[in-house]
């Protein structure tokens, strides 16, 4: 799944990540999706996360097996030399499949079949950073991801929404 370009009106170019490509290779219907348009406001974390959702209609709607190729490509995307990538699918796809489960009379566990090595790793450091928190400014906290009145320590390289993701602080 190399990046790809992808003609526009006008005879714009622009470059598809290899998140949105895959995801449009692997769930057709989904490419259409006002979810990847505009190209500029559809963050990897964003596009994980829209497929975690669908990947959870498909799981409600009895297409068990058509739930499998997203957690393929989340495990694929956990093995990436690319950090975006990989926080795309630990935070987009896995915290999303684990947040909405969770309230679901099924649970998380109606989805570890389909968990990959690196999958199963994701999710334990994703429990473990959730442990004993009731929110999520309690667990960017903990995180060292925002300071004690709740600002953002440093700088995100990801979009607005997308600001789970902290990097390390220059001193």
């Amino acid at each position: 799944m190399a990046q790809t370009l992808r003609p526009l009106a006008f005879g714009i170019i622009c470059h598809m990540s290899r998140v949105k490509n895959g995801i449009a290779e692997s769930y057709p219907s989904l490419a259409t999706s006002t979810v990847f348009l505009p190209a500029e406001e559809s963050s990897d974390l964003r596009l994980m996360g829209e497929l975690a959702a669908h990947a959870i209609d498909l799981f409600e709607a009895g297409d068990v097996e058509d739930v499998r190729p997203a957690f393929h490509l989340a495990e694929l995307f956990l093995a990436s030399t690319l950090e975006a990538e990989r926080d795309a699918a630990a935070l987009g796809f896995l915290e999303t499949i684990q947040n909405i489960a969770s309230h679901r009379t099924y649970g998380m566990a109606a989805f570890e079949q389909f968990l990959g090595a690196e999958s199963q790793v994701a999710l334990a450091k994703l429990m473990e950073v959730w442990r004993g928190k009731a929110s999520l400014a309690e667990a960017n906290f903990s995180e060292g991801v925002v300071g004690e009145r709740g600002k953002p320590r440093v700088a995100q390289n990801h979009r607005a929404n997308d600001s789970r993701v902290a990097f390390p602080q220059k001193s």
